[in-house]
């Protein structure tokens, strides 16, 4: 029983601090666009309801999609390739209507919030490749 209770502890504090560090980004980008930022309480409402609602449409969306491919015939590799490049905006349209509906803001401030969101997230991604990167290299020589 212990192990299985430490298990479920570990994941749970991992969640926890996915949740808290997703929740830091969205208030960091609130507060870059001027709007009022929203307590860690609401922000973490906001943030699990905007996850859920974008993991099931873009299940039923590439479900959609990879099913159009397989009756038109085409590679189904290129299905995940076309549905990135086609939920980003799917992904906007559906952030920036739950911000408006859940934060009462304007849908341009609500657009802003996003897109200053996915800035933050592509720079740390960016910096955590780059440092890997040259990480790499160095070990090589």
């Amino acid at each position: 029983m212990a192990p299985v209770l430490a298990a479920l502890c570990m994941v749970g504090g991992l969640l926890f601090g996915i949740l808290t560090f997703a929740v830091f980004i969205f208030q960091i980008a609130c507060k870059w666009c001027g709007v009022r930022r929203p307590s860690f309480l609401a922000a973490s409402g906001i943030v699990v309801v905007s996850y859920i609602v974008s993991v099931i449409i873009e299940w039923v969306f590439y479900a959609v999609l990879r099913e159009i491919y397989r009756s038109a015939g085409f590679p189904l590799w290129e299905v995940t390739v076309v549905a990135i490049f086609l939920w980003e905006p799917l992904h906007m349209l559906i952030a920036t209507i739950l911000h408006v509906g859940l934060m009462r803001e304007k849908f341009g401030k609500a657009i802003e919030i996003w897109f200053v969101r996915e800035l933050i997230l592509l720079s740390i991604i960016l910096t955590i490749t780059g440092i890997l990167v040259v990480g790499f290299l160095a070990a090589k020589n």
